[in-house]
């Protein structure tokens, strides 16, 4: 899904349509006016808040697997191709396990022998910005319950609070639905009003 199909879903729920009127036409944001601007800057936010939310749960990560080279008995993280969230598997060339420690945006391996390793790990969405940006989540969440996640979002960033809290409540029962398990120490930010 782009980002841009996901606002035409959302400016309907939230009468959008003549305040985005330039990009829903266009899909893009070069004449759009300042309040058409602002509007898609607070619904990217909560396009991006609601991917790293999604991200926390084990069931909805997203998994990347790479060979990649080691230096030193370390692995760089940030050479990965995509934002490093959580380990899960490290494994030399023929599969056998490596044990290793996280420090400083890097995996300092046991055994210093190694020079090529395979990594499987979980990883953050790419960052939306754009109105034709894809959003990346997992295939199982579907486009509703994502969008309800969004809405919800998107309320409490607008201090929509009472509506915010309906809209996630069905977020959190669509996706206890699916049955997934939340990864230990993610909490979802308090959705606070900034003045």
């Amino acid at each position: 899904m782009t980002v841009i199909k996901l606002i035409e879903s959302l400016s309907k729920f939230f009468d959008l349509q003549d305040d985005l009127s330039v990009l829903l036409s266009s899909g893009s944001l070069e004449n759009e006016t300042e309040k058409g601007k602002a509007e898609f800057y607070k619904i990217v936010l909560s396009i991006n808040n609601t991917c790293e939310y999604l991200a926390s749960f084990e069931k909805f990560c997203l998994l990347n697997s790479e060979q990649v080279a080691v230096e030193n008995g370390e692995i760089n993280l940030s050479l990965l191709q995509n934002r490093f969230y959580k380990l899960i598997k490290l494994t030399n060339v023929i599969d056998k396990r490596l044990k290793c420690d996280l420090t400083n945006k890097k995996l300092i391996l046991k055994d210093k022998s190694v020079s090529l390793a395979n990594i499987v790990y979980s990883y953050l969405p790419s960052v939306v910005s754009n109105p034709n940006d894809n959003i990346d989540i997992n295939l199982s969440i579907t486009n509703k319950t994502f969008l309800m996640g969004v809405m919800a979002n998107y309320c409490f960033v607008c201090g929509l609070f009472d509506d915010g809290f309906m809209y996630q409540e069905i977020f959190e029962k669509e996706l206890s639905e699916i049955g997934s398990k939340k990864i230990k120490g993610f909490v979802m930010p308090n959705h606070k009003r900034w003045e």
